[in-house]
């Protein structure tokens, strides 16, 4: 079960997402899109993540932040640092 912590950083990541997709370029901010949604589907159940999912979710984020412009890389970036805490949280329960 998440508490509130865990809930904040998953809660910013997709925020953080969200300003990315405003300066994405085409070849990722589907990308972007995808795994901020992705993201609110698992704030939304009721069940702990998938350890493998939530990993290919930030994979796919490593990637866009290498493809893109150095203003969507540091929005990624934040974006990464939050999920990458939501994770490690995953890892204690």
């Amino acid at each position: 079960m998440s508490n509130s912590s865990e809930d904040a950083d998953l809660q910013q990541a997709r925020a953080d997402l969200e300003l990315a997709t405003e300066t994405a370029g085409d070849d990722v901010r589907d990308v972007i899109r995808d795994t901020a949604a992705a993201f609110a589907e698992i704030a939304a159940s009721e069940s702990e993540a998938d350890h493998a999912v939530f990993d290919e979710h930030l994979n796919a984020l490593r990637q866009a932040r290498r493809e893109s412009d150095a203003e969507t890389a540091d929005r990624l970036k934040d974006a990464i640092e939050h999920a990458e805490s939501y994770r490690q949280s995953l890892e204690q329960a």
